[in-house]
Parts: C-alpha cells; structure tokens; sequence
C-alpha cells in the first residue's frame, strides 16, 4: 500500500524515526485497515483500486486477474475512502 499512501508512509516513517510515537500511532490506526487489504490473494485488484481511488490511476489488471465486484469491491471501497476522510479530517486539525 505504500504506492497508494506514499506521503503518509513516508510521514509514518519519519515520525517513528524522531521518537514521535503517538503521532505515528495515530497515523497508523488510520492506515492499518488498508494495510491489511495486501494481505489478501486479490491484493494486485485492491491496490489498483485504492490507487484509483486515492489519486486516480487505472483500475485495471491485467489477466487472469478478474475486476472486484459486489460486497468484495464495496468493502475495498468502504476501508479507502474511510482512511481518506481520516487523513483529510486529520489534516483539517492539523491546520
């Protein structure tokens, strides 16, 4: 997932670097729920989903891999968008 939050793992990073924990925590429970969706058989359609998402790159894979569809695509969708009114939340308080 780091080609879909490259900003934030690069942040998360850095923060852990200068000892600044609960800031990377709080970051990390932001990003963990997507983090977990590469853990899973179809993560080359749910990364390209999430890119497209996040900053809109193509969706498509190449085959055999198929197109997410259904509950399957609403739950990617669901756990993306999430973490992006997270961040965008965060950044607002930040602010």
């Amino acid at each position: 997932m780091t080609n879909v939050w490259p900003v934030e793992c690069v942040e998360l990073f850095n923060l852990c670097a200068e000892d600044r924990y609960a800031e990377a925590r709080a970051l990390y429970r932001i990003l963990t729920p997507s983090f977990h969706l590469d853990t899973h058989v179809k993560l080359v359609q749910y990364i390209k989903l999430a890119e497209s998402l996040v900053y809109g790159a193509p969706e498509w894979t190449r085959a055999p891999r198929l197109p997410l569809v259904g509950a399957e695509r609403d739950f990617v969708v669901s756990t993306i968008k999430h973490a992006i009114s997270a961040l965008a939340a965060r950044k607002k308080k930040a602010a």
